[in-house]
């Protein structure tokens, strides 16, 4: 069972757990270890997060409110248009720029208000899972998204990161989850050796469900991950 933890901050990023050695992968993690009986422990991270989606919130639609209210207003797959934004220079791919294609693959300008609200979000989650898979990572039936930052208090966000990655979304309430995972991962290595990781945690609240996918949708996403590869290349030959 996948679990991987997707952290939406300034910049975002992916962890989780894979017993594929990095040598096998695709692309390059941006980060990995190996100090997990049998598993690596891999970080993807994408420099462009909260801001870019900030960014487009503000362009089009001027509150979290309305951006998601917009959303609601397109179906999954944006009716084939694709929208690539890197405010800065990405990590992967080392490109910078706003691109935006119709469904037929064709470069346009610009895209109405409601196009645009859910490009950057199907953009954003396609490239992570894409890059996450090419890193080792298999969603099964029993896979789970655990969501955290600023972003996960945004349930329309949730839904996209679920019906993209088909899977379903938890979050939770602990606050600061970083500065938290840095203090158990401290006490763990102030225990005798041998003690397992689970031990110190076993106190931690659990997670809470916040969406699940939406059956079917992986023939829409699936597909369009595929082309968001293609243009992700195409623009990275510009």
């Amino acid at each position: 069972m996948a679990v991987l933890q997707i952290s939406m901050g300034t910049a975002d990023t992916v962890t989780y757990l894979t017993a594929d050695s990095p040598a096998t992968f695709h692309y390059s993690a941006d980060h990995f270890c190996d100090n997990f009986d049998e598993y690596y422990m891999i970080l993807i991270g994408f420099k462009n997060g909260s801001l870019t989606r900030e960014n487009v919130m503000n362009s089009c639609a001027g509150s979290w409110e309305k951006f998601n209210e917009m959303l609601s207003k397109t179906p999954p797959g944006n009716n084939g248009n694709i929208g690539i934004y890197f405010d800065k220079k990405e990590i992967q791919p080392v490109v910078r720029g706003i691109f935006r294609f119709n469904e037929n693959n064709e470069q346009v300008e610009s895209f109405t208000p409601e196009i645009e609200v859910r490009a950057v979000l199907e953009s954003q989650f396609l490239a992570r899972l894409m890059y996450a898979k090419l890193c080792g990572l298999q969603i099964g039936p029993k896979s789970r998204v655990i969501a955290t930052g600023g972003a996960s208090a945004n349930p329309a966000i949730l839904q996209i990161i679920a019906d993209i990655f088909n899977t379903t979304v938890y979050i939770t309430d602990v606050p600061n989850s970083a500065a938290l995972g840095a203090c158990y991962r401290a006490k763990h290595a102030m225990m005798p050796e041998g003690t397992p990781y689970s031990e110190i945690v076993k106190n931690l609240p659990e997670p809470v469900c916040a969406c699940k996918h939406t059956p079917g949708l992986e023939k829409v996403y699936m597909p369009m991950m595929e082309r968001y590869r293609k243009l992700e290349e195409k623009i990275s030959a510009m």
